[in-house]
């Protein structure tokens, strides 16, 4: 189910007809069967958008992720990627943009006994391939923080003593830590374990980053905003507040079969008018939608024919 596009928005990322399959183990009661984890599903993001792919659990959501990223090149059908002209790449190709795979558990990606600026600096060494830092550095250090709502003297603080919000922004500055910003970042589940607040304070910053992102090469403040970068992530229960900062949602049903891909705005009217399922003014439409997610049976009634 899409609601209506758009005509000024431009694809960033497009897959078509993309399945992914599994082969189950082996036991003493049945032989290797095949399991189907995404059915054929298509879909885009637009340029410098605020994505978010939602369902439940066992769905398909970090296999799809999985799969745009280049983890995963077990699968069927296309995926590409669109640049500033009308060209485009698949993920065989030499030369794709840059980007970036935040996993969900941050605790991995990091040392923990380190400080925030050590980290940092360590990042800003590898990913620009130099054995020094200077005012350079410590002026892209300073505006990621300040890009991503962090205090400056989080700097002085060891990972470890960094609340579960800070810490998943470190884990983006660390990944935004090359002169060179990526066109792309994913992160799977980046509000898990978050408070409602703490949740909408993350995906806050990651609307910003998507809206301008910082000419960070250049040590001129006044130098204008470059256009942002494209944001993709999974996401599980976010209350309407933080749905709403997204610019596009991309429902997964139980089973990997897509049943909603548009704006989060459109989502109560779309269900009204395509799928015939009137929402109580009080509830989120979201709620709604996934709890029709984890059901196979009304799936078939309401979406079989709109995907």
């Amino acid at each position: 189910m899409t609601e209506k596009e758009d005509n000024h928005s431009d694809p960033s990322i497009s897959w078509r007809h993309l399945s992914v399959e599994i082969s189950t183990q082996w036991t003493f009661r049945k032989s290797p069967s095949k399991k189907t984890i995404l059915q054929s599903i298509s879909g885009h993001f637009t340029a410098g958008s605020l994505n978010g792919i939602l369902g439940p659990s066992g769905a398909g959501k970090t296999t799809l992720l999985n799969v745009l990223s280049g983890s995963n090149l077990d699968y069927s059908g296309t995926f590409q990627y669109f640049s500033n002209t009308s060209s485009s790449k698949s993920p065989s190709s030499s030369c794709l943009p840059v980007s970036y795979y935040i996993r969900q558990h941050v605790h991995n990606c990091v040392v923990l006994e380190l400080s925030v600026d050590q980290l940092l600096n360590y990042a800003f060494c590898f990913k620009n391939n130099v054995t020094r830092n200077g005012k350079t550095a410590q002026a892209h250090i300073e505006r990621t923080l300040s890009d991503l709502s962090l205090p400056l003297d989080l700097l002085h603080r060891p990972l470890s003593k960094c609340s579960g919000g800070e810490l998943k922004r470190v884990v983006v500055a660390q990944e935004l830590m090359s002169l060179t910003p990526p066109s792309y970042i994913i992160l799977d589940e980046p509000t898990t374990g978050l408070d409602s607040s703490s949740a909408f304070e993350v995906m806050s910053c990651l609307k910003r980053l998507t809206r301008t992102t910082s000419a960070a090469a250049d040590n001129d403040n006044d130098k204008p905003m470059k256009k942002g970068m494209t944001i993709i992530a999974t996401i599980h229960s976010p209350n309407d507040e933080t749905l709403q900062l997204f610019d596009r949602l991309y429902v997964i049903a139980k089973g990997g079969v897509p049943i909603y891909e548009g704006r989060p705005d459109a989502l109560r009217k779309t269900l009204q008018s395509v799928a015939s399922l009137s929402v109580p003014s009080d509830q989120p439409p979201i709620e709604a939608l996934l709890k029709v997610a984890c059901s196979g049976k009304k799936i078939k009634v309401y979406f079989v024919n709109l995907i």
